[in-house]
């Protein structure tokens, strides 16, 4: 129940804390990140087994090994490729728009919405049936919708 309830704040912003660690790190490359979901995976475990963590209100985050991504799929392609990954995954969302736009298609903008809010506190990206769902609503949502208006 602790989990689920905001009793001293969020844990997220422990996370994100500990995401943007590995940004400030002076290694980090803004243009390609890490390049390895590995390496960014095993220093947020590090960050959440830390003194600072451990010792605040949300220490059963390292404590217990939790294995918690970064809880925003924006922050994670960010994190992991860098301005590069962070562009390409934006662009599904762009062909989604222009679907909008150019077939008045409502559904590619409840596409754009749901996901790209989703994406604010979730790593849909990072779960199989995020994946699924993910494809299964693009396909839907842009390559259908262009079939039944070539078909018309």
């Amino acid at each position: 129940m602790q989990r689920l309830t905001v009793e001293k704040g969020e844990p997220r912003i422990v996370i994100w804390k500990c995401a943007k660690g590995i940004v400030d790190e002076k290694a980090f490359n803004y243009f390609v990140g890490t390049f390895s979901s590995e390496q960014v995976d095993q220093k947020l475990i590090d960050c959440y087994n830390s003194k600072e963590v451990l010792s605040g209100p949300y220490w059963w985050i390292g404590k217990k090994n939790f294995k918690y991504n970064t809880h925003n799929q924006y922050i994670w392609y960010f994190v992991t490729y860098g301005f590069l990954g962070l562009t390409l995954f934006l662009g599904i969302f762009g062909v989604q728009f222009w679907n909008f736009i150019k077939n008045k298609n409502v559904y590619s903008f409840f596409f754009i919405f749901i996901f790209s809010s989703q994406s604010l506190f979730e790593n849909l990206l990072s779960r199989q049936l995020g994946i699924y769902l993910f494809l299964w609503f693009c396909y839907l949502f842009v390559i259908r919708t262009e079939n039944t208006i070539q078909d018309a």
